[in-house]
């Protein structure tokens, strides 16, 4: 007789089986269980090193970590920066698209100096692990990256038209916080300077719930994990039309109720 069962703590269980044939008969076999505790989960986290201005805000990856469990999602992450100017904040856990992880922070510096950030982070089975990032702020511009970013908008589409160069020929990469609760890493390629295009769709709800205005801010970084300045995009859809669904009013019916259609390619 084969029989499956999961198990939610380990133990040891008792298993009552019975068993009966067509003529009546039956009989009681016992078995016992041992539950052996489940593996622990573990972290490996690794920190990275960025320059920064004092005075600028600034979005960037503060570390990167893999977690033993692989049914893991970042849902299953919290993260602590320590910016290392005696403050703390809360860092958002992202997919890195390969099965590890990497740790979002945004945080302003008002003083220069060199900074040892301390990103902590927790997986919800208990296991922690910390990563050491360090932070160079300076005034002024901050190293030889320097990047360049446009925007066009088109109904509830943002395209981001961007270019960089760098002192030496290194991999980039190009993080952009599209200001609704996503954050997007690239890989730009192992060059000395090049172009970038993307493109972003914005849910109804969420425009209509900021009034059609959006923040983006884009960095682009290189290996040596030093960074261009951020460049923050205000991004405002009330420049089309903008229609409010309802009683009274010429709203569009269904799912396009209370959206803003912009008609044509706007560039602003």
């Amino acid at each position: 007789m084969v029989g499956s069962h999961s198990y939610s703590s380990a133990g040891t269980d008792a298993i009552a089986i019975q068993i009966s044939d067509v003529g009546g008969f039956s009989a009681t076999p016992n078995s016992i269980a041992q539950v052996a505790p489940a593996a622990p989960s573990s972290i490996t986290a690794f920190g990275t090193s960025l320059k920064v201005s004092t005075g600028q805000s600034f979005t960037a990856v503060v570390a990167s970590f893999t977690d033993s469990n692989p049914n893991f999602t970042a849902a299953n992450f919290t993260a602590v920066i320590n910016w290392g100017d005696g403050s703390s904040s809360a860092g958002v856990a992202c997919p890195d698209g390969g099965g590890g992880f990497y740790v979002n922070g945004t945080h302003t510096y008002q003083k220069e100096g060199a900074k040892k950030v301390v990103v902590l982070i927790q997986d919800s089975a208990g296991a922690m692990a910390e990563a050491d990032t360090k932070i160079v702020v300076s005034n002024g511009t901050t190293s030889g990256l320097t990047a360049s970013v446009r925007h066009f908008k088109h109904l509830h589409n943002v395209l981001l038209a961007g270019s960089y160069s760098d002192v030496s020929r290194d991999e980039h990469f190009a993080l952009v916080n599209w200001g609704d609760g996503l954050t997007t890493v690239t890989d730009l390629g192992l060059n000395k300077a090049g172009q970038f295009t993307f493109d972003h769709h914005y849910s109804g709800q969420f425009l209509n719930k900021h009034r059609g205005h959006v923040h983006v801010t884009v960095i682009v970084l290189n290996e040596n994990g030093t960074s261009s300045e951020p460049h923050v995009l205000n991004v405002n859809f009330n420049n089309g039309h903008f229609h409010f669904g309802g009683e009274g009013t010429h709203g569009h019916q269904g799912e396009d109720a209370n959206l803003w259609d912009i008609p044509g390619l706007d560039f602003f």
